[in-house]
């Protein structure tokens, strides 16, 4: 798969700002009525948040840049259409065994699955800062969480989860490909010829 410079660079920016929201959450912890927290936990905290409303601007940014060119949309999201749900389910009969066999494939540029695994990712980080955004705006130190915001934390902490199981396995997957020799790397780090 081959990237642009538009491309790599919003997942460059979702991607290590998510990996980071990731790490300080071991290190922060929110204020809650009548606890008191280390000033280091609210400067995590803090950082937490501001981080994730800038990324949730910049995941919405890529959605609207997106929808603009219905093509970049589809190449994300193939299951919108017909031909794209038919070339998603093709490529994974196709790839499925080659997984587990040491014989997977190049990857090309009509590869619906990892277009597809971009666009779960996408997804995952705009869940992850509509559920934060809620939080941020519902959560008060002096008051205990509205039913909303008890809610939105309980998503919120499975989709950061899901985030980590999903970062492990979409690096794990380009690693395994790298191996292979299909330089997914040099794609996404260097500039091609």
């Amino acid at each position: 798969m081959r990237y642009s410079a538009e491309e790599k660079m919003f997942h460059f920016m979702i991607a290590g700002g998510m990996v980071l929201q990731l790490i300080m959450e071991n290190w922060m912890q929110r204020p809650k009525p009548g606890e008191t927290i280390t000033v280091s936990q609210a400067l995590f905290f803090g950082a937490h948040e501001f981080i994730g409303i800038a990324l949730l601007v910049i995941v919405m940014t890529r959605f609207m840049l997106m929808i603009g060119e219905r093509k970049d949309f589809l190449r994300l999201f193939p299951w919108f259409e017909k031909g794209g749900r038919q070339s998603l389910m093709n490529e994974l009969k196709g790839t499925l065994p080659g997984w587990f066999s040491g014989n997977l494939k190049d990857i090309g540029e009509q590869d619906f699955l990892a277009k597809t695994v971009h666009g779960l990712g996408l997804l995952l980080a705009l869940g992850l800062g509509c559920t934060g955004l809620i939080l941020f705006i519902e959560i008060s130190p002096k008051e205990t969480l509205s039913p909303l915001a008890h809610d939105a934390m309980e998503v919120h902490e499975l989709m950061g989860t899901l985030l980590w199981v999903f970062i492990i396995a979409h690096f794990a997957m380009a690693l395994y490909h790298q191996l292979l020799g299909h330089k997914v790397l040099q794609h996404i780090f260097w500039v091609e010829k």
